[in-house]
């Protein structure tokens, strides 16, 4: 099927009853738009500046709650501000760009990249590659058929089972990775790492401050680290 199936669920709090709707007329944007090939819904709440406004935000909050349907094999670009995401079975490509909230994504065949300020990201079970630069908050990955390559400001990372390679740059954190069929890359400021069972080679760049625990390496383990 091609339908786009959205349900919005608006919650406000700080507002009288007898002003909300008038508010949620004023300032709620929801529109599901055909542009060329590409479907945009847009949510959006909207700041004039009035002082309806401005005294609703001092004492309450408003915000979106979106459930949207779509064609598995339809081509996915999430922008967002702040707020949980979940998706699953998706088989085209999907990119994220998320300013913050927790991320649950599952069972999605399609490329994925993600650009994330902060929050958790759970990702499992994707069949091609992974992207992903993120400011802070825990990665956890746990299934992959293509290549994981991670920029990360701060957070754990944990990966297991990847078909290709594996490569990661951290700034702080633990670092777990284990069953990848291709070669690991790792450069870390500081935090723990613990690599295990790894069907190429491992290469460790920089260790930072922290422990390296590297066990059941087919290919060869190179320490730029300890150079």
């Amino acid at each position: 099927s091609n339908v786009i199936d959205v349900k919005a669920k608006l919650e406000v709090e700080g507002i009288s009853p007898r002003d909300k709707k008038d508010w949620i007329k004023k300032h709620v944007r929801l529109s599901l738009e055909k542009k060329g090939n590409t479907a945009v819904l847009t949510s959006h709440i909207e700041n004039d500046g009035q002082s309806l406004f401005k005294s609703l935000f001092n004492n309450g909050y408003a915000h979106i709650n979106l459930t949207v349907k779509v064609p598995a094999d339809m081509e996915l670009n999430i922008s967002d501000g702040s707020g949980e995401i979940k998706v699953k079975n998706i088989t085209g490509k999907m990119h994220i760009d998320d300013g913050s909230g927790y991320m649950d994504l599952h069972h999605v065949n399609g490329p994925l990249s993600i650009v994330d300020g902060s929050g958790e990201i759970e990702i499992r079970d994707c069949v091609k590659s992974i992207k992903i630069n993120d400011g802070s908050g825990e990665i956890e990955i746990f299934g992959c058929g293509g290549s994981v390559e991670i920029d990360d400001g701060s957070g754990e990372i944990e990966i297991h089972d990847v078909a290709m390679d594996v490569t990661i740059e951290d700034g702080s954190g633990e670092i777990t990775i284990k069953n990848v069929k291709g070669s690991v890359h790792v450069s870390d400021g500081s935090g723990s790492i613990d690599i295990d069972v790894v069907g190429k080679d491992v290469t460790i760049k920089e260790s930072g401050s922290g422990s390296v625990s590297i066990s059941g390496v087919e290919g060869k383990i190179y320490r730029h680290d300890k150079d």
